[in-house]
C-alpha cells in the first residue's frame, strides 16, 4: 500500500512540473499583436509569420504579414506599429533635402 501512494505522489509530482513547464513556454511564444507592441517588448519572442523585416524606424524586426506598410521611393517599407510610422516620416521631413 506504501508503495502506491508513492508511486501516485511521483505521478502527481511530474504532472505538475509538466502543467508548469507548459504555462512557462506557452506564455514566452505568445504572439502580440501589433497594436501591443512597445518599444519594452521588441526583444520579447513572438511567433514567426512569413518573412521577417526591420522596421526603419526603431529597428525592431516585423513580420511582413502583419507589419504597417508604406510604400516610399519604389520600395515598400514594413514598421511594427502606426507610431513608427509616425515618428519615421516627422524625421523624414525635417531632414534638409
Amino acid at each position: 500500500m506504501k508503495l502506491v501512494l508513492q508511486l501516485l505522489e511521483i505521478i502527481a509530482i511530474v504532472l505538475l512540473v509538466r502543467f508548469v513547464l507548459q504555462y512557462v513556454f506557452s506564455s514566452r511564444t505568445r504572439q502580440v499583436p501589433p497594436s501591443e507592441r512597445t518599444a519594452a517588448s521588441a526583444s520579447a519572442p513572438v511567433e514567426k509569420f512569413g518573412e521577417m523585416k526591420k522596421d526603419p524606424q526603431c529597428g525592431t524586426y516585423v513580420s511582413t504579414e502583419l507589419s504597417v506598410k508604406i510604400r516610399r521611393g519604389g520600395e515598400v517599407l514594413h514598421f511594427c506599429s502606426p507610431q513608427c510610422v509616425e515618428a519615421f516620416s516627422k524625421a523624414q521631413s525635417s531632414r534638409p533635402a
